[in-house]
């Protein structure tokens, strides 16, 4: 018999029982994993959402507790999490439930979540904290200046750019460096120039190669309150405009500089 895999929607969910805060970011990588809280506690069934920060061009990873061992395991490849046990849905006090709701209601269509968690890699968002729920068994202690630790989750507030929102652009050496409109009002020419000036000026502080990721990052802060902000991210991370710009780009490994 076929193993069932883990629902994302949340009619799909069951019953049961120094950090990253304010801040725009892009979710590279969501793949579920097994995870023991840094060492901390149990294995667990857990969300990796692999992100970087946009202002600050870090890269980190976000666990959010997805049930039981007994109950779940993540996929050979990380892409669902396979039942085991008897459960039949994503406990929906769960980090895991948490974190997609506040996707759903930030915009994020419910439809186009299935079994498979890499229909999020690309999302753009605004994440903030919120308290976590109050779960039995789970006390929170008293910090050493007598205040109660809340505990707390990482969650989405706002979407900026859905996953598959991409520019349409050709792809690999010997592309156009021009990006086609995707909206309105957007010029081809403009647009290029306007990011490969701000790829250079990046480039010219850094001593040594950085990844398009972080290139993507920091473009997007330098060009802060334009209009074609977004698209001039979606640019930098095209192969074939990285391929013909005025500087060395490696495109097995994605660095771009150096």
């Amino acid at each position: 018999m076929a193993k069932k895999s883990a629902g994302l929607r949340p009619d799909d969910y069951s019953e049961g029982g120094g950090l990253l805060d304010n801040e725009d970011v892009v979710w590279n990588e969501v793949r579920f994993e097994t995870w023991d809280y840094g060492g901390r506690g149990p294995s667990t069934p857990a969300l990796k959402v692999g992100m970087t920060v946009v202002d600050s061009g870090d890269e980190v990873e976000q666990y959010y507790s997805a049930g039981k061992a007994q109950d779940w395991e993540p996929s050979d490849d990380g892409t669902e999490l396979v039942a085991i046990g008897k459960a039949s849905g994503i406990n929906k006090n769960s980090n895991t439930a948490i974190l997609i709701n506040s996707l759903v209601e930030a915009g994020f269509p419910a439809e186009k979540l299935g079994d498979d968690c890499s229909i999020l890699d690309g999302l753009e968002c605004h994440m903030v904290r919120i308290p976590a729920p109050e779960r039995k068994g789970i006390i929170n202690k008293p910090r050493e200046d007598g205040a109660t630790y809340v505990q707390t989750v990482l969650v989405v507030d706002s979407i900026t750019k859905l996953p598959w929102d991409k520019a349409a652009t050709k792809k690999g050496k010997g592309a156009s460096k021009k990006a086609k409109e995707v909206e309105e009002g957007v010029d081809d020419e403009d647009l290029n120039e306007k990011v490969m000036d701000a790829v250079i000026e990046i480039l010219s502080e850094e001593e040594k190669a950085i990844s398009k990721k972080v290139l993507a990052a920091k473009v997007h802060k330098a060009l802060k309150g334009d209009d074609d902000r977004s698209e001039a991210v979606k640019l930098v991370m095209d192969d074939g405009f990285l391929e013909e710009g005025p500087w060395e780009f490696n495109a097995k490994k994605g660095m771009v500089g150096g």
